[in-house]
């Protein structure tokens, strides 16, 4: 792949950068987990060159990216790990009231570290279909649910957690198709927690659109998605109408294989 003059200034840049002052730290201080301390230290030296979290500004071209990514891992894969799951610090702005006057102080002094919690025992890094929830319950969340390998997560002050919108409507679609379906464990509120979650997490997701805080690049990032949903449709096309095997035979098949 052909580079233009930029890009190629700037991999040199970050180059040079990186073996003149995070290479001679190696590799000794990849021997053993960063502590706080160092993790903020070493990003607060990788933003002197606008890269990770606390760089004043980022790069909009996802190739650009990419090719910083590669020198920094080049040199210290452990390192670009670690910025690129402090990623929600950039989110900063867009938490809640309360969460920004408890970090506010972190945040002004590029002293606050993130963590994704994504990754589930059961579904490992699926993100379109985690079994984490979130609830909304008065003035805080109530997330149910676990998170394994979370990167960061020893030192992280912030948490970007997963619990996704198709599990919401998952969960409306099967009340409405199944409302006498035996159900181990059931909602406070039924339908109405559903739809006040599906109401939340729609609200999201619309950081992603055009003109939002977060919004996705285009055209890149969109093609993905929208190749996502294309392939979905089909699959689902393809898959019939009828299901099949209604849920009174998976439970009767599941108590079959327990009696067993």
């Amino acid at each position: 792949m052909m580079l233009t003059d930029e890009q190629e200034m700037i991999r040199d840049s970050v180059r040079e950068f990186m073996d003149e002052e995070i290479a001679p730290d190696l590799p000794e201080a990849d021997r053993k987990p960063l502590s706080k301390d160092d993790a903020i230290s070493y990003m607060q030296t990788m933003a002197e060159i606008d890269i990770g979290p606390y760089a004043e500004e980022s790069f909009d071209d996802p190739l650009t990216s990419t090719i910083v990514s590669e020198e920094v891992s080049r040199v210290w894969p452990s390192l670009q790990v670690t910025m690129g799951m402090s990623l929600p610090v950039t989110m900063f702005e867009i938490f809640s009231e309360r969460t920004r006057d408890a970090y506010a102080e972190e945040y002004e002094n590029d002293r606050l570290v993130g963590c994704f919690a994504i990754t589930e025992p059961d579904g490992g890094s699926d993100t379109k279909v985690p079994g984490t929830t979130a609830v909304k319950d008065g003035d805080e969340y109530v997330i149910n649910g676990e998170k394994t390998w979370v990167s960061n997560a020893p030192i992280a002050d912030i948490a970007l957690v997963v619990a996704w919108f198709l599990v919401v409507v998952s969960f409306l679609v099967l009340r409405y198709r199944e409302p006498e379906m035996d159900r181990p464990y059931k909602v406070p509120g039924g339908s109405v927690v559903g739809i006040v979650a599906f109401v939340l997490t729609a609200i999201f997701i619309s950081l992603y659109l055009p003109g939002g805080q977060s919004a996705l690049l285009w055209p890149y990032e969109w093609l993905i998605v929208l190749g996502w949903c294309v392939l979905g449709v089909v699959l689902y096309v393809f898959s019939g109408d009828e299901p099949v095997e209604t849920s009174e035979e998976v439970v009767n098949r599941v108590n079959t294989f327990n009696d067993d």
